[in-house]
């Protein structure tokens, strides 16, 4: 019988009803307010990652469909969803134990050839209760659906491990044909000006390419990240910041907000 991933925070985190979470993506996906960069057809073609938020849509859903609108209509093999571990421990790597992850927009299949490859790395195993209940992959597959259809994905999530040895674990699945999703927040719990100036220097940290400057008091999902800057070092991709907002822009607390940030990464 096939091992379906079920959604753990739909209802929630995102609407479930597949026709309002439909439209909500839609209309995220055409808030260009703050897109920082060209026309999404001239670099479309170029985009090998992006870094995205995966808090309430509600509240990062904006920041979120700026970076997936770079890629709306593409055509990639695969799309790898790296991001951090919440709410089970994890050491290491790791994966879904599952062939298919279940929204309400639909079933995804799970990369069964790229997980093989992932696992002959060090520190990467099956572990089916980290992602029952994660979020932090799971609101990115909808933006999935909704831009790239029916593409094979696989969810992978980040516990205790260094970045270069993620990136080596990444490396042989990172091609021209796959496109790398890195899901982080920012600071999390500052006030609004303090988290404003702290994600600052984080975005300008994520550009250069500083990935030891970037800890987990700056992005819950820096070891993700991480590895991405570091493999686009060695390939000598673009990193661009193209929209910043945090919780309070979206009607939260000032005195307490999460920053959200979103990058293209480009050939």
């Amino acid at each position: 019988m096939e091992r379906i991933r079920q959604p753990a925070v739909a209802g929630l985190f995102y609407p479930d009803i597949p026709d309002t979470l439909r439209a909500d993506i839609e209309n995220y996906l055409a808030d260009d307010s703050s897109d920082n960069t060209a026309d999404p057809d001239q670099t479309r073609p170029a985009v090998r990652g992006l870094i995205a938020p995966h808090a309430g849509y509600v509240y990062s859903g904006a920041v979120a469909g700026t970076a997936y609108r770079r890629v709306c209509g593409a055509k990639y093999s695969r799309v790898l969803v790296i991001g951090p571990a919440h709410r089970y421990p994890v050491r290491g790597l790791a994966l879904p134990e599952c062939e298919s992850v279940r929204t309400p927009l639909g079933t995804m299949r799970v990369d069964t050839d790229g997980v093989s490859v992932l696992k002959q790395s060090a520190g990467v195993a099956d572990c089916a209760a980290a992602h029952a209940l994660e979020h932090s992959l799971e609101v990115h597959f909808p933006f999935i659906q909704v831009c790239l259809g029916d593409v094979p994905i696989i969810p992978l999530l980040a516990g205790n491990c260094d970045p270069q040895t993620v990136a080596d674990a990444i490396n042989a699945i990172w091609n021209d044909e796959t496109l790398l999703v890195a899901s982080t927040d920012l600071s999390h719990f500052e006030t609004y000006d303090d988290a404003s100036d702290h994600d600052c220097e984080t975005i300008e940290s994520v550009r250069a390419g500083r990935w030891r400057e970037i800890g987990p008091s700056d992005a819950c999902g820096f070891v993700g990240v991480a590895a991405m800057l570091i493999l686009a070092r060695r390939r000598r991709y673009t990193i661009t910041p193209i929209r910043y907002r945090n919780s309070g822009d979206a009607g939260g607390d000032a005195r307490r907000v999460v920053g959200y940030a979103a990058f293209t990464v480009e050939a």
